[in-house]
């Protein structure tokens, strides 16, 4: 593979990743925009945390802080380390 082959090889994956990401973050609002007009309509916050833990990713709420609801698990608030490359 020549250098040229071997830097497209590397922009398409960076580009694959780019993609993954959007659709994550894209999903994500989306989940988040669901639970923000329930809590406008009068939800619970509670029954929209646990929407939003129920429809998302299983790393899910560890990518923001929540304020914990009395008697939740604190563990909810903690932020997820970067990934290492």
């Amino acid at each position: 593979m020549d250098s040229n082959e071997a830097l497209l090889a590397v922009i398409n994956r960076e580009m694959e990743v780019i993609s993954e990401r959007l659709h994550r973050l894209a999903r994500r609002k989306a989940i988040l925009q669901e639970q923000a007009t329930r809590l406008r309509l009068g939800a619970s916050a509670a029954s929209a945390r646990q929407a939003i833990k129920e429809t998302s990713p299983p790393a899910g709420l560890s990518r923001w802080s929540m304020s914990p609801s009395p008697g939740s698990d604190a563990r909810e608030t903690r932020r997820e380390q970067p990934r290492s490359r």
